[in-house]
């Protein structure tokens, strides 16, 4: 077994793998507090001897601790993914430094699991929009501010009593309740955007996509089965653990 973990800007998810299917999945906080319950669990699983991570955590890479690259001494294989590893993807970007990892897991995923032209959406700190062709080339995407940070783009006397986890169901586009009027905008906001980006990719690529969520912030849409053709909030995490085989098995 090994571990994939995926450091995001607000949190850190972790896979426990056997082969590419998870046998448990963690959640800390990205923070001081969170890094010391991570470093606790890696601590606690020594035993586990594989480990890949994926560090987009901006300017704190957690990748460059002392602590971690202590504790990553004892893992028999411990891959560090970066844009320049070679994970069977082709990939066109400028820089291609640039280009976040948990995107490229993402889009590996997808081309292993679906095997056909996919536009994966991920629903994290920032909305991610990323495109992999059925042939395993990544064809770009877009970011957009994500959810939280819409409501969090509000003015504090707007929203300090709404409640974004009382959207259970797809709403109306009429609200009669500025609680109402800020949840249903901000669903529209995203509705609108899927949509949009959707038909302009497959007017561009002149074919049908396949549409995935990923990431934990697609539980704040309401109704996304009617949206997506697939849903999968470990997309990212089974990516790395895809990556992690393939390398695993070149050396």
């Amino acid at each position: 077994m090994f571990f994939a973990v995926d450091v995001g800007n607000s949190n850190i998810h972790v896979g426990l793998f056997t082969q590419t299917k998870p046998v448990k999945t963690f959640i800390f906080p990205c923070g001081k507090q969170g890094l010391n319950q991570f470093f606790f669990f890696l601590k606690k699983y020594r035993d586990i001897k594989g480990l890949i991570l994926s560090d987009a955590y901006g300017t704190t890479r957690i990748s460059k601790i002392s602590e971690l690259k202590e504790l990553t001494k004892g893992f028999d294989n411990y891959i560090l993914l970066t844009p320049e590893t070679d994970c069977g993807l082709k990939i066109k970007y400028n820089p291609k430094s640039s280009l976040g990892t948990d995107r490229i897991a993402n889009c590996v995923a997808a081309h292993t699991i679906y095997q056909r032209d996919c536009l994966v959406v991920d629903f994290g700190t920032a909305t991610t929009f990323n495109m992999v062709s059925k042939e395993g080339e990544f064809l770009g995407g877009l970011i957009l501010p994500g959810i939280t940070s819409i409501y969090n783009a509000y003015p504090q006397h707007l929203i300090k009593n709404i409640n974004v986890k009382n959207l259970k169901r797809k709403p109306d586009v009429c609200a009669f309740s500025t609680s109402q009027a800020v949840n249903f905008g901000v669903y529209y906001t995203f509705i609108g955007a899927v949509e949009k980006i959707k038909q302009e990719i497959e007017m561009k690529l002149k074919r049908k996509v396949y549409t995935i969520a990923a990431g934990g912030g697609v539980k704040f849409i309401p109704k996304s089965n009617m949206l997506f053709d697939d849903i999968d909030r470990n997309l990212t995490l089974k990516g790395l653990a895809i990556i992690y085989k393939r390398l695993s098995e070149r050396r």
